[in-house]
């Protein structure tokens, strides 16, 4: 075949991607501004802003003051030195998923106090299952 797709370019267009099948998959703005290769005059002209991020000078924000142990702990994990972070979007989900944990911990010291409670262990372990799908569903785990 001279001209047009070969069957295998064919195929990733009917998938929706726009590339031949031996140039490299697309990198992420953030891999790029890592890299140093972000250019202003490549970004998409969709009209979208792009939320400011936290700087690493700044310090970390304060947790929210109902936070238990855990969930104190696991928000200065975070924030410690992590400049991927956007305020006002990442530091509430942060504060959700530190009270997951918190809710977690209580669960879990419950399901301990009382071993033979096995309504007890079957939700720690259903809290723990739906924890792990929603952290690999957003990437992080």
């Amino acid at each position: 075949m001279l001209f047009g797709c070969s069957p295998k370019c064919e195929q990733t267009k009917s998938e929706g991607v726009e590339r031949s099948p031996n140039s490299r998959p697309p990198l992420a703005l953030e891999e790029k501004r890592k890299r140093g290769t972000l250019r202003a005059d490549r970004l998409p002209s969709n009209g979208l802003t792009e939320v400011p991020r936290l700087r690493i000078s700044e310090g970390s924000p304060q947790p929210p003051k109902h936070l238990e142990a855990t969930g104190r702990a696991f928000w200065g994990v975070v924030f410690s030195g992590n400049d991927w972070l956007w305020a006002g979007v990442d530091d509430t989900l942060v504060a959700l998923t530190a009270e997951l944990l918190d809710e977690r911990e209580v669960l879990k010291d419950l399901a301990n106090g009382d071993p033979e409670n096995t309504r007890l262990r079957s939700a720690l372990g259903a809290f723990d299952k739906w924890a792990a799908a929603g952290f690999s569903d957003s990437g992080i785990g």
